[in-house]
């Protein structure tokens, strides 16, 4: 993961059956990029396709898990960018101050 300041940037290549756990404390905005993928949380579970972006703010729980099995592993890849709002603030509120 590469972060700059606020934002962190992570390119994620999930193997068959692993998952990729969402939950934190940042906006995190995911494009799917290929791959068969599902999202689940504690109110719903519904598929990715290719080309979907996903937007979770925060504190909302729950996981990307690869659906590819082992016909095609390693076939689900997304970018997830992710946002600090309170370090943005944080920045913003030093630049109009300074």
């Amino acid at each position: 993961m590469q972060t700059l300041g606020h934002l962190m940037i992570e390119d994620v290549k999930l193997p068959p059956g692993q998952e990729w756990v969402g939950g934190r404390d940042e906006w995190w905005f995911l494009l799917i990029s290929a791959g068969a993928a599902y999202w689940l949380d504690n109110a719903r579970n519904r598929s990715l396709a290719p080309g979907e972006m996903l937007i979770l703010p925060p504190a909302v729980k729950g996981i990307v898990h690869d659906q590819s099995g082992r016909k095609s592993p390693g076939r689900q890849h997304f970018r997830a960018f992710g946002l600090d709002a309170s370090e943005l603030c944080f920045r913003l509120m030093g630049r109009i101050a300074g």
